[in-house]
């Protein structure tokens, strides 16, 4: 009996490439499988000359991919790097306060993540300056953050020692053993103490140290106000060059993951726009911030946002696009062996048959993935002995794809939606009730019997982006579907549930 390790080895491929859809996923094969979008380039040079990035696109088209491949080309040595992909510790109603005393606290666990192996260039600062380091250790790094600084440390000790073992072999018990008791040693002191320079965190430092012109002398640190916040904030980034880090870079991805918005965009919009409308923030000069955000909840709020002002690319794939990084995915599967995808279809099959597939993916990565995923699936069950796809398992596999696809991974839903409410599934039931994907409201009132509710159900799919204004005839408005999952249901009498 052939297993299914065997069967993709029939197609030459170690295994399934089509197994895993996101890049958090395929860590150890990213170098080999990452490939470069439309306007990569740009988007690249704007990143290398420091520029502020509001990245936006569809589910699935690859903005992690990106932000992980820029990240990799920073130069470590020269640059604070606080990448935020958790946004737990920042309520949903949060102030602008609340994001600076946030940024404060990334901004400084990657700042002292840094020095932990460069900790002589504290030499170049002063007095003051150091303090200002310990404030932010004694306030701003958070406990489990300090446990793993700490670790960091040991680590960077014992590695030292072990390299120059025989010179300070008499030495080195004492040293191991203060590492190893760390734990009964109060853990901000034992951070301190790596640090060679800094005061005593006994000593006496509060926000009024570095803000002498704040009102009051006792001001308690929990009610620093919102232009304090921001200013120690500019002032960690300039103490941040000052130890030779000449870029402070922040990275904001994957907020439309949090669990708390239950994929609602409104909830995700809400909470992204005082970040994205933060016009300072994004123009400082002492600070570089790219935030990647999904294209829904950003096209609810675009009009508030400085687009003409800030770099806002849109990540798109052409169908030319998706040959390349399929056939560099087959590459990295199959160790050098598949550089083709068209090997992996019978002769006989048709250009068009194969350009059906790639229309299907809807220009999107993570859909073709989900397509050959489905192919390769339907293949083994006709014939696990067989060395090519066959033209037959195309429409199965497509169909499998279109009825099976989890339609909320691209799509929104009110967190608080009731069953039969306005939302991706029962626009689909109304849709595939029309003849054609190009209509009009009046078309879609009469094949769906949607009456006083049309006008509401066309704005709502607009919004979300899953249909389009086409033309305008007679003064008439004429509407198109744009995905074409929802095309190819309606096309051949298909049902879209929730499964």
């Amino acid at each position: 009996m052939t297993t299914i390790k065997d069967f993709y080895g029939q197609y030459n491929l170690i295994e399934n490439p089509f197994a895993s859809f996101t890049t958090e996923n395929e860590s150890q094969r990213f170098d080999k499988t990452f490939v470069k979008p439309n306007d990569y380039e740009t988007i690249l040079e704007n990143f290398s000359q420091t520029n502020s990035i509001i990245l936006s696109g569809d589910r699935g088209t690859g903005k992690t991919a990106l932000i992980k491949d820029f990240i990799n080309k920073v130069d470590a040595e020269n640059t604070v790097l606080v990448h935020i992909i958790d946004f737990s510790p920042l309520k949903s109603d949060y102030n602008l306060n609340d994001l600076y005393k946030f940024l404060i606290s990334n901004l400084s666990v990657s700042l002292f993540s840094n020095l932990a192996e460069r900790k002589t260039r504290i030499s170049n600062l002063n007095r003051e300056e150091k303090l200002l380091l310990c404030y932010l250790l004694k306030n701003f790094v958070p406990q489990i953050s300090k446990g793993i600084l700490r670790e960091k440390i040991e680590n960077i000790q014992i590695s030292w020692l072990q390299r120059n073992y025989k010179k300070f072999e008499n030495i080195f018990r004492g040293v191991f053993n203060y590492g190893a008791t760390a734990g009964g040693v109060f853990i901000d002191e034992y951070i301190a103490k790596h640090f060679t320079g800094l005061p005593p965190l006994s000593d006496s430092v509060q926000i009024k140290n570095f803000f002498p012109e704040l009102p009051t002398s006792n001001i308690e640190e929990e009610f620093i106000n919102q232009e304090t916040s921001y200013q120690l904030l500019l002032r960690i980034a300039k103490l941040s060059k000052k130890l030779s880090f000449n870029r402070v870079l922040i990275v904001f991805d994957r907020a439309d993951e949090d669990s708390r918005f239950m994929n609602d965009a409104e909830l995700i919009s809400d909470f992204i726009v005082k970040i994205l409308t933060d016009n300072k923030l994004f123009l400082e000069e002492d600070l570089q911030v790219v935030f990647s955000t999904w294209s829904t909840p950003f096209n609810f709020i675009k009009d508030q946002v400085r687009t003409q002002k800030h770099y806002c690319p849109t990540l798109s794939w052409s169908n030319e696009d998706l040959k390349k990084a399929l056939n560099q995915r087959l590459l990295a599967y199959s160790d050098g062996i598949v550089s083709d995808y068209k090997t992996l279809f019978e002769d006989s099959i048709t250009e068009l048959e194969i350009e059906n597939v790639f229309e299907i993916a809807n220009n999107n990565p993570r859909d073709l993935w989900h397509i050959f995923n489905n192919l390769f699936k339907v293949q083994f069950e006709s014939d696990s002995n067989s060395t090519k796809i066959e033209s037959e398992s195309i429409p199965k596999a497509l169909v499998k794809f279109v009825t099976t696809f989890n339609y909320y991974e691209y799509y929104p839903k009110k967190s608080n939606s009731r069953a039969n409410t306005m939302d991706i599934y029962s626009y689909t039931k109304h849709l595939l009730k029309l003849d054609t994907e190009i209509f009009t409201k009046n078309q879609l009132n009469e094949k769906a019997q949607t009456g006083g509710s049309t006008i509401n159900y066309v704005i709502g799919m607009e919004r979300i982006g899953l249909i389009g204004l086409d033309s305008q005839q007679g003064g008439i408005a004429q509407y198109r579907i744009k995905d074409s999952k929802v095309i190819f249901a309606l096309k051949n009498g298909l049902e879209i549930n929730k499964t």
